[in-house]
């Protein structure tokens, strides 16, 4: 059997988990693999056995079933454009660019070549995540009053985040790095999100990435929405993404723990009991012509404007 061949384009730290993603899986392979620091590129090389090549031409050359893009977001565009017109399909890394109006280039390329896209959203992978929108989406709490997303960072950049770009203005920030995974839910509950007002707070140092945000939005089924980052304060990290229903409420907690309370009862914790097929598992179903679960660039797009907008 032939296997999926998957070219790796940044083998930094999501992209090393990449890289492990693809040597776990039977029906794919990472056949090449390129970065931009030569240490660690060749690095990379070593400990997974992917060939390393020594520009980004020599990577589209091969022919990859997939391209997969883990830069620094600015970089996602040029590289994503350069695969489409030599005829390859991509995944990205969130979020999809730098901004919205290049996001919206890139799904307009793709479009125009016709080429398939996803984008490594890795929570839409996770069974609690798919819990949360059966739940929700189904009807089961009542209808939805308010969607909330909570995010304390004692530090940004986080220390096992440490690269030269993630704390910048122009690039980085939590903004940028954690929400498009909660906005990402939230458009599949409701559809895009509006910010109705906002308050942004970002450090004297003009290269540097925002400290805190407060936000009041709306879906497009006018489902009111609170936002509230804040990076730099005495307390623990912690994430939670709230669905406020008229007859239970489901918060997602640090990422992948599920809770529940019904009516005015205390949050207790679910564990569901379906598994969910990965990523790499929708990349062959959608090969294949067939439905997949995964989030096109058209659909990053939309995300990207909500990112531009709470900033």
């Amino acid at each position: 059997m032939n296997k999926t061949t998957i070219a790796v384009i940044g083998a930094g730290i999501v992209g090393e988990r990449i890289l492990r993603m693809i040597s776990a899986h039977p029906e794919a392979e990472a056949s090449v693999l390129y970065d931009a620091d030569p240490v660690r590129r060749d690095q990379m090389s070593r400990e997974f056995s992917v060939p390393a090549a020594g520009s980004l031409e020599e990577v589209l050359d091969q022919a990859p079933d997939w391209v997969y893009i883990g830069t620094p977001p600015r970089h996602h565009a040029p590289i994503a454009e350069a695969a489409f017109k030599a005829g390859l399909d991509v995944l990205c890394e969130k979020p999809l660019a730098h901004d919205a109006e290049t996001a919206g280039r890139m799904a307009e390329a793709a479009l125009r070549h016709g080429r398939r896209t996803a984008m490594h959203f890795p929570l839409l992978y996770d069974p609690s995540v798919r819990m949360l929108l059966s739940e929700a989406g189904s009807g089961s709490i009542g209808q939805i009053r308010r969607i909330e997303l909570q995010a304390h960072f004692p530090q940004w950049p986080r220390p096992w985040q440490q690269n030269p770009w993630i704390g910048t203005r122009e690039q980085g920030g939590f903004i940028r790095e954690v929400f498009p995974h909660f906005l990402q839910i939230m458009s599949r509950l409701s559809g895009g999100l509006q910010i109705l007002s906002k308050r942004t707070d970002y450090p004297e140092d003009p290269g540097l990435s925002e400290t805190g945000v407060l936000a009041i939005g709306r879906t497009e089924d006018d489902i009111p929405v609170l936002i509230n980052g804040l990076a730099g304060a005495a307390a623990e990290e912690r994430i939670e993404f709230t669905v406020f229903g008229s007859d239970a409420v489901l918060k997602l907690v640090n990422w992948s723990g599920l809770y529940r309370a019904v009516g005015g009862g205390p949050f207790e914790k679910i564990e569901p009991s379906a598994t969910v097929p990965g990523l790499l598992d929708e990349l062959l179903r959608l090969k294949s012509g067939e439905d997949a679960e995964v989030v096109p660039f058209s659909e990053g797009a939309i995300i990207q404007r909500s990112i531009d907008a709470l900033l």
